[in-house]
């Protein structure tokens, strides 16, 4: 949205943030009514944290990651593939890496994206720097975070999926 002004041509899903602690208690129900249907779940079992859902809706794949508060700032994380083993088996046994891209908390403002107006961070600049790098208007197909300064981190965590029907 910030640099494409659009949706951007290889990226074959949608990923949306959103605060964690501020999701209404029916968030799922709200999805489903709306014509969403949860495919996916990751979380990590210690404490019970959900920090990524996949719904799909028709042939659109909605990734939405939970933004988890930890002093000034909020942090998502992403799984990562297993180091040596297929999906199952890790998720049998000891789950899959994580990186934590940590962003600074900010206020939202709606602003128009193809006719439509959404919420995006009053410091949607710095969250983009935080993530991608000061790049981050370059396109860059095969963008790889170990390539730039992120605040993009390893983090202890393992996360485990769960698929449903």
């Amino acid at each position: 949205a910030m640099r494409e002004k659009g949706f951007i041509s290889y990226d074959p899903d949608i990923d949306l943030g959103v605060v964690a602690d501020e999701l209404p208690a029916d968030i799922h129900e709200r999805m489903e009514a709306a014509g969403f249907h949860l495919q996916r779940r990751n979380y990590i079992r210690e404490p019970y944290q959900v920090v990524e859902e996949t719904y799909i809706y028709r042939n659109l794949h909605l990734d939405i990651f939970f933004c988890i508060e930890e002093g000034d700032d909020w942090y998502i994380v992403t799984a990562l593939p297993h180091e040596t083993k297929e999906w199952k088996e890790a998720n049998a046994t000891d789950g899959f890496p994580t990186i934590r891209g940590y962003i600074p908390k900010t206020d939202f403002e709606r602003i128009d994206f193809l006719g439509i107006r959404v919420w995006v961070p009053v410091k949607a600049h710095e969250w983009l720097c935080a993530l991608y790098s000061d790049s981050y208007m370059t396109p860059i197909k095969n963008w790889n975070r170990k390539d730039y300064i992120t605040r993009i981190v390893d983090a202890p965590d393992r996360a485990y999926r769960q698929y449903f029907d």
